[in-house]
């Protein structure tokens, strides 16, 4: 296997190759030169950056449905601030039993905006719209099934916690939240269709036979493909386009649904 400190070596050097010899190509793949954009050619295009989930079921966060907007800047405009806190948010909701809710979310300053009276369910559809200035942001989300864990197949091996998530075609992505006394411990899974998953957690901090916590958040295709196609990560030198899951702007509107589950040590 070939260990961290040699990728980093390596990839120093497909960099050091690029940009003192004739292989730029190699530099371009690795480090994303060639889509680096004209900045004295290019024209700034402003716009709206979004961001709206809506969850069913418990939480151990107080609030269950989080949105936020901030306008696109000019890298010559900081001064102005991005945090938008008059946009026109209105969501729809279309439940199961053909029931029909509309709602207006409250601004909280900071760009933040809340409504506490949302209901939300397993299998509703919910429409996004989000105006301010001349701009228009549009998007659709259905919220997952609430995820289901197979409680006969918890087991601990040595300091680790493994469980299976039972296979459901509403969820693209899982998040799963271990809490013991003052410790926490977080992991991501992506779902194979049509199969169980195999969840195993090892915690930094040592299991003991007092009563644990677990979350687990079942994520929609839109928050999916937003976690793990965004640039949420550093890249030297590298720039990447902004991905969006929303007509009119970018950023996601997305749905979450959320199942929790005491154990204690067997």
């Amino acid at each position: 296997m070939i260990k961290q400190k040699n990728i980093s070596y390596l990839l120093m050097l497909f960099l050091m190759l690029a940009l003192f010899s004739s292989c730029l190509k190699i530099g371009e793949y690795y480090v994303g030169l060639h889509l680096q954009p004209d900045m004295e050619n290019s024209k700034f295009e402003p716009g709206l950056n979004v961001f709206g989930m809506i969850k069913s079921g418990p939480d151990f966060d107080t609030l269950n449905h989080r949105f936020e907007v901030h306008r696109l800047l000019d890298m010559l405009d900081w001064e102005s601030g991005y945090e938008v806190n008059d946009a026109n948010i209105q969501l729809v909701r279309y439940a199961l039993n053909g029931e029909e809710s509309s709602y207006q979310l409250n601004s909280y300053g900071n760009g933040l905006y809340y409504l506490p009276e949302i209901i939300a369910a397993p299998g509703d559809v919910w429409e996004y719209s989000c105006v301010y200035d001349t701009f228009t942001v549009y998007a659709t989300c259905t919220i997952p099934n609430e995820p289901l864990v197979d409680e006969q197949s918890f087991a601990f091996v040595d300091n680790s916690l493994m469980f299976n998530v039972l296979a459901d075609s509403s969820a693209y992505m899982y998040s799963i939240y271990i809490i013991q006394n003052q410790n926490a411990e977080i992991i991501q899974e992506i779902p194979e269709p049509g199969r169980l998953t195999s969840v195993k957690i090892e915690p930094k901090w040592t299991i003991t036979e007092s009563e644990m916590l677990i979350y687990v958040f079942a994520f929609d295709k839109n928050l999916r493909q937003y976690f793990t196609t965004s640039n949420t990560f550093f890249k030297p030198n590298a720039y990447r386009p902004l991905y969006t899951t929303v007509d009119g702007g970018y950023g996601v509107f997305g749905a979450a649904s959320s199942s929790q589950v005491y154990i204690g040590k067997r």
